[in-house]
């Protein structure tokens, strides 16, 4: 039952970002009411898995969702459909990743793509979710609910242990820009000459803010664990420390985003 409190308020607003993620998703598309049809090139088309295994993720995350609002218990039902949308969502997140794996896209086509996929999903699944923990919680007191000292117990030790694995998982998201910085100059390609340009020339502030505001903002976070870790706070307390960790982390991936895009130059037709 503790978990099930803690969870509800994450696990609604996961569910909520999807919806709004597959509405936003549809706004590119030309035919929108036939997307579905993306399905049919399943054995052969990263787009058509991306699809199918998006439509696995959204229903086991939503009837998991009803599960934890409206039905006590089953617990082993909902052990089972979180790991289910768990899979669903690596799967959706690696088919997506190979669909950008193109030789015309030389600075897209490596290893590299699929590891920053993951790492940036780990990182902001990281910070995101002590912040949504702590909204649960503090959202809680307004209402006048009590929380058990066991609900409390689970939010800070997710606090604790989300933001050092944070702090972990933002070396490897530097070292890939690192690596990838090094790779370009490696590639004599007339195409990833220009691609380093763009990103160490004309975008180079954005690069350096963006790994700026993801070294400050795992930094907000980790003060957080220390203030837990010398209990001179009480967790919910710290809810400014661990937001103000997760929006410059987000602002910085946002931009990674962007760069991501910006400073591929496509060969060939």
């Amino acid at each position: 039952m503790e978990i099930d409190e803690s969870c509800r308020i994450p696990l609604a607003i996961i569910f909520f970002t999807i919806i709004i993620a597959i509405f936003g998703a549809h706004l590119h598309l030309s035919k929108p009411l036939i997307s579905l049809l993306a399905v049919s090139n399943f054995r052969t088309s990263w787009l058509s898995r991306e699809t199918v295994f998006t439509i696995f993720f959204f229903l086991e995350t939503g009837t998991l969702f009803v599960l934890m609002w409206f039905t006590p218990g089953y617990i082993r039902v909902k052990n089972v459909l979180g790991w289910l949308a768990i899979a669903s969502g690596l799967a959706t997140l690696f088919c997506m990743a190979q669909i950008y794996l193109l030789p015309t896209q030389i600075l897209w086509n490596s290893g590299n793509t699929i590891a920053y996929y993951f790492s940036t999903t780990l990182l902001l699944g990281m910070t995101s979710l002590p912040a949504m923990l702590q909204l649960d919680l503090n959202y809680s007191e307004v209402q006048g609910k009590h929380r058990t000292k066991m609900d409390v117990e689970i939010v800070r030790k997710a606090v604790v242990w989300l933001s050092i694995a944070a702090a972990l998982v933002s070396v490897l998201v530097i070292s890939q820009g690192i690596h990838q910085v090094i790779t370009l100059k490696k590639i004599n390609h007339q195409s990833t000459q220009i691609s380093l340009e763009l990103l160490t020339g004309l975008y180079q502030p954005l690069l350096v803010m963006r790994f700026g505001l993801l070294i400050v903002g795992v930094s907000w976070l980790l003060m957080s664990v220390r203030r837990i870790m010398k209990k001179d706070r009480d967790v919910k307390d710290l809810i400014g420390l661990v937001y103000m960790g997760f929006l410059l982390v987000l602002i910085g991936e946002i931009l990674g985003r962007f760069l991501f895009f910006a400073t591929h130059v496509r060969i060939g037709v």
